[in-house]
């Protein structure tokens, strides 16, 4: 008897040490070029293939092969072009062979100065609150009312809204008795790229997803770009509409990769009139001390016409006669600025040129990433991408751009790129330590995050076929 005692406690225990073993490895580390990457467990990627299809990302040769039975998905990352939920629903509510009578795309420019980024306030206008009346997991009557400030919302819900007007929900709609929410959502509304406040875009691709009615404008697409550029505010613009190429397309996961500028002027002084679409080191105290005890530096712009001469002797005779061709040189010159000297903030082009090749190709990008806010810090997130262009030039006399192309991108990464690069052209960072923070895994003395009025999210990168549709949409 005592034999089968021990028998069936040895049983217990093996049973309980193999659940606990089982767990340990779900919860697997996949290790990517001298680097820890945590995974999520099987049951989240249960749940992402329950919420959308192509939405299954392999991990990479770099992840081991015994490992790559038990994990199929990376886990999603936060950056500045990539969010958790970029619909204004959870995605749960959406099964999968769902049918979608509306299925379009939107090819968009904005000024992103007035808005709080594309996302991340929840919308809370009327219509949409209408909209969403029969949806289940639509707390409405938590929702604060809307201020009315264009400068608290986003542009996300600001195209939705007018979205939703042409679609049919701009009317107050009769409750009928009986009515039963579900938790089906009605519609979808997603981005390519989430993009921070104060940051614009060009050629930006959104997809609207409805699934209880039909393409309003009775399916004219041009009808659908005109009624939604006059419904919008002038600091967006819809460039062109096209429905999906597949069903199934999303574009948030069908894209190939983003390519963003930034821009930023050393000019002594600033110039206000620009200031919402460049970084202007002049007015950052983080350059202050590049005024101080230093000569600034002083671009002499030779004057061919020589404007600044002696003057001509005055005529004898006024003559009342316009003449043909006026010679407005003069005037140029002065508005150019022609003939004296531009002051400008000094820094090391060819330095900085240097270093941008240390960031092509790919890298552990953990220390130029910001750090996570509220519910997203515990999310996992990938350190790695690829970056396959990067460079400096002068867009005009004494204003700079960075091109920047690559994958994917992490939460502020181009943005403190461009600040590391900066700090590398005058003086306050060497070459060794950009070096030494993407190879070695070792921080930055300081990192520096570029403002964010300098950054314009230029172009959407697609296979061929989708983009040989967005460009005849761009041109009807």
């Amino acid at each position: 008897m005592n034999s089968v005692l021990f028998l069936l406690y040895l049983s217990v225990l093996l049973k309980i040490e193999s659940k606990r073993v089982c767990k340990k490895v779900l919860k697997g580390k996949v290790t990517h070029r001298g680097g820890p990457f945590f995974v999520r467990t099987k049951s989240f990627c249960v749940i992402r293939v329950k919420r959308n299809k192509m939405a299954l990302h392999t991990v990479g040769d770099e992840a081991n092969p015994s490992e790559l039975s038990i994990l199929k998905e990376e886990p999603p990352t936060i950056g500045t072009n990539e969010a958790s939920e970029v619909g204004n629903f959870p995605n749960e509510g959406t099964p999968p062979n769902r049918p979608k009578l509306t299925n379009i795309l939107l090819i968009v420019d904005y000024d992103g100065t007035n808005y709080s980024g594309w996302t991340g306030i929840e919308n809370c206008s009327d219509i949409y609150l209408r909209a969403t009346r029969n949806y289940k997991n639509g707390t409405t009557e938590k929702r604060k009312a809307p201020t009315g400030d264009s400068k608290c919302d986003t542009v996300q819900n600001t195209i939705l809204n007018c979205l939703l007007q042409i679609h049919g929900y701009g009317y107050e709609m009769k409750k009928q008795e009986g009515e039963v929410k579900s938790n089906l959502k009605a519609f979808e509304f997603i981005g390519v790229s989430r993009t921070d406040k104060g940051v614009h875009a060009k050629e930006y691709v959104c997809q609207y997803v409805s699934y209880e009615r039909p393409p309003p404008c009775d399916g004219n697409l041009h009808k659908v770009k005109m009624a939604l550029n006059g419904l919008l505010n002038k600091d967006i613009r819809i460039l062109g509409v096209l429905n999906a190429p597949f069903p199934d397309f999303n574009v948030r996961f069908n894209n190939l990769g983003k390519i963003y500028t930034y821009n930023f002027d050393v000019r002594v002084p600033s110039q206000p009139l620009e200031r919402n679409y460049a970084w202007q080191l002049y007015d950052d105290p983080r350059f202050a001390f590049l005024l101080r005890g230093k000569t600034i530096r002083e671009e002499v712009i030779s004057d061919d016409l020589h404007c600044g001469g002696e003057a001509a002797e005055p005529p004898t005779q006024l003559s009342t006669e316009l003449p043909t061709q006026p010679d407005v040189s003069h005037c140029l010159h002065i508005i150019n600025r022609q003939g004296g000297s531009n002051p400008t903030i000094p820094f090391d082009m060819e330095k900085i040129k240097e270093c941008c090749k240390l960031f092509i190709g790919h890298h552990n990008f953990e220390f130029f990433r910001g750090t996570l806010k509220g519910t997203e810090k515990q999310k996992k997130v990938d350190p790695f991408c690829n970056i396959y262009f990067l460079e400096l030039h002068e867009l005009r006399s004494n204003i700079y751009q960075f091109v920047i192309q690559g994958d994917r991108f992490l939460y502020h990464m181009i943005r403190i790129i461009v600040g590391t690069l900066l700090q590398v052209g005058v003086g306050l960072l060497e070459y060794e330590d950009v070096r030494d923070a993407l190879h070695f895994s070792k921080p930055l003395k300081v990192k520096l995050c570029a403002p964010a009025q300098g950054l314009c999210l230029t172009k959407i990168l697609f296979p061929p076929n989708i983009q040989g549709d967005i460009s005849a949409a761009l041109l009807s």
